[in-house]
C-alpha cells in the first residue's frame, strides 16, 4: 500500500460503509491464515529470530551490536533483490516486505514477520469493503503502536544506553496480534456494523414516520 492511499483507508474506515463483522468475528476469521504464515516464515528465518532474542536478553551492548550488524534492504544488495522478487511474488512469499525493509530497527524481526503475516491474512480473507478498510486501518494502527521510534519515524531508536535499551526491549517484545485486536476494538467505536447503523437510523426517525 502506497503512502498516498493510507489517509484514504483511514477515512473510509472511519466514515464510509457499515461493518458486517464484530471485532471477535474478524479476528476469528483471520487467525488461522495469520498463524500459518507466521509459523512458515518463522521456520524460514529461525536462526535470525534466535540471534535477535539472544541479543535482546543479553543487554544493551549485545543488542546494539546486533542492530548494527543486521542486514536489511537499505544495506544489503541481496535483500534488495529479494525484496524486488517478493514485490512481484504471489502467496506468502509476497508478504515479506516489512521484514526485509524494517526488521531489526523499526520493529523486531518477529514483529515485522507478524505484521507481514497479518497483512497476508487480511488480503486472503473474503471481507466486505467496509470490513477490509477497518482491518487495514487497524493494521496501520498496530504498526504505529509497535514502531520503535521517538515520536516520529525519521529514524529508529538505538540502544546506546541502558535506558534506550529498556525502551526498545519493551517495544520489541509487544505482541503484534494483541495490538491488532486492541486497534480493532478502538476503531469499532467509530465504524458501525449493519445492525448498529440500522438501530441508530431507527432512533433518528420521526415518530410520525414510525407510525405510518
Amino acid at each position: 500500500m502506497t503512502p498516498c492511499r493510507l489517509p484514504a483507508v483511514l477515512a473510509r474506515a472511519r466514515f464510509k460503509g457499515e461493518r458486517k463483522l464484530s471485532a471477535y468475528e474478524l479476528t476469528d476469521l483471520l487467525r488461522a491464515a495469520y498463524r500459518d504464515c507466521v509459523e512458515q516464515e518463522a521456520r524460514r528465518i529461525r536462526v535470525r529470530l534466535r540471534d535477535e532474542q539472544r541479543a535482546i536478553d543479553l543487554g544493551h551492548e549485545a543488542l546494539s551490536q546486533y542492530m548494527r550488524d543486521a542486514q536489511h534492504a537499505a544495506n544489503s544488495a541481496q535483500i534488495r533483490r529479494a525484496a524486488t522478487v517478493a514485490a512481484k511474488a504471489i502467496g506468502t512469499k509476497h508478504y515479506r516486505l516489512i521484514t526485509q525493509y524494517f526488521a531489526a530497527g523499526y520493529f523486531s524481526t518477529r514483529q515485522a514477520l507478524q505484521l507481514d503475516a497479518l497483512r497476508y491474512a487480511i488480503d486472503l480473507a473474503d471481507l466486505s469493503e467496509a470490513d477490509r478498510d477497518w482491518a487495514l486501518a487497524a493494521w496501520l494502527g498496530t504498526a504505529a503502536t509497535l514502531v520503535n521510534a521517538p515520536g516520529h519515524t525519521a529514524q529508529y531508536l538505538k540502544p546506546n544506553n541502558d535506558h534506550a535499551y529498556r525502551r526498545i526491549r519493551t517495544r520489541w517484545i509487544r505482541s503484534t496480534w494483541d495490538a491488532f485486536q486492541n486497534e480493532l476494538v478502538a476503531l469499532s467505536q467509530l465504524v458501525l456494523t449493519n445492525g448498529e447503523a440500522e438501530s441508530r437510523r431507527s432512533k433518528r426517525r420521526p415518530e410520525s414516520s414510525k407510525e405510518q
